[in-house]
């Protein structure tokens, strides 16, 4: 019974140190499967750049599309305020024009009307007004009842009001009411620019009647011009202002630089409209479709070109340098991403130790 307890427990014995002899083979297999060697011809031939991992921001770039815009200030659709026949205009769109230049002229017999009866109105104010400080004058001396005062200043204040707004509708039509008291009654007035711009709209022919609703001109001001482009409301997180902002057309090659201004707080259509600076008038027209990038940095990490990088399915693998010859391939987890590198935390990676940058494609065994 003893010799078979001691038979016993040897075999025991000699089982766990083949199963502990087998645990360490294993653990050597895995770890030499994470190890890649390569021999001194190889590494010539592979091309292999080695490097340490520069720590920096991460330039990202988020594309979308935009056009030239100008705010409501800067643009405006120009009428009359009284029903007149054009006569005449030298205006072509496109045109350049300063801040009261002649867009038009236009006239009609109605207009002349109503600076007749202004001046019928000037006359007949002085007439009542004149009334109206006589019997006011009277009343306090009471020669005369108060119902007549009252009615004379009834009279006098109810034609200032009708004075004043014959003034005011004489005004927008360009008319100066001092010129006219002096008897220069105006047959022909003109239309002018409001402010300098381009006309960018010609609505209107020689000879043409035209209704206070119908827009003559659009006059904007392409000095105040900004870039104005849509980008999706998850990377709205993404921008602040300040930002550099690029776009060119679709088909261009010169590129322009801006300054991202703000960013609507609204989403409209799954969109949310943002606005950049310019910094001086470009070259472009208004309201042409524009590719638009917003450069976006990321706080500094470590920056692996993806050159340096091996991915297999969900996973990223780079390669530490041993020693010449030798890397050890090791997982980590990209926290963003560009074009060309992919960030990595700094604190996942020793920075003083050497990495492949580029190549990592031959160390895939």
């Amino acid at each position: 019974m003893k010799i078979i307890n001691i038979i016993i427990l040897t075999s025991l014995l000699a089982f766990m140190a083949c199963s502990g002899k087998e645990e360490t083979i294993a653990e050597e297999q895995q770890k030499n499967k994470s190890e890649i060697s390569l021999s001194e011809d190889q590494v010539k031939n592979t091309n292999l750049k080695v490097g340490k991992l520069e720590k920096a921001p991460l330039d990202k770039k988020l594309t979308t599309i935009g056009e030239l815009a100008v705010a409501p200030k800067d643009i405006a659709e120009l009428h009359l305020v009284h029903h007149a026949f054009i006569e005449g205009t030298e205006i072509l769109p496109g045109e350049k024009v300063k801040k009261g230049q002649i867009l038009a002229t236009f006239s009609h017999p109605d207009i002349l009307t109503l600076q007749s009866n202004y001046l019928a109105s000037v006359n007949n104010l002085k007439r009542l007004e004149a009334d109206y400080n006589r019997k006011k004058s009277l009343v306090e001396n009471q020669s005369i009842s108060l119902k007549s005062f009252q009615e004379a200043e009834a009279n006098y204040f109810e034609a200032k009001v009708n004075t004043d707004s014959k003034k005011s509708m004489l005004q927008k039509l360009g008319i100066n009411a001092a010129s006219l008291q002096k008897g220069n009654l105006q047959n022909v007035l003109s239309l002018r620019a409001p402010f300098s711009g381009v006309i960018t709209e010609v609505n209107i022919s020689k000879g043409m009647l035209v209704e206070p609703s119908k827009s003559l001109f659009e006059l904007v001001n392409l000095d105040e011009m900004h870039l104005e482009f849509n980008v999706f409301p998850k990377d709205v997180d993404q921008l602040k202002e300040g930002q550099s902002v690029s776009f060119k057309l679709p088909e261009g090659k010169q590129w322009y630089e801006s300054t991202l201004h703000f960013i609507n707080k609204k989403v409209s259509d799954n969109s949310v409209l943002a606005h950049a600076d310019l910094p001086k008038t470009v070259n472009l027209p208004l309201g042409a479709q524009l590719e638009v990038q917003v450069h976006i940095k990321t706080d500094s990490l470590l920056l692996m070109p993806k050159k340096g990088i091996l991915k297999q399915e969900d996973q990223i693998f780079i390669f530490e340098e041993i020693s010449k010859g030798n890397y050890q391939k090791m997982e980590v987890k990209a926290l963003d991403e560009n074009e060309d590198f992919i960030g990595i935390n700094p604190e996942d990676l020793e920075q003083n130790k050497m990495f492949v940058l580029d190549g990592a494609y031959y160390l895939n065994q």
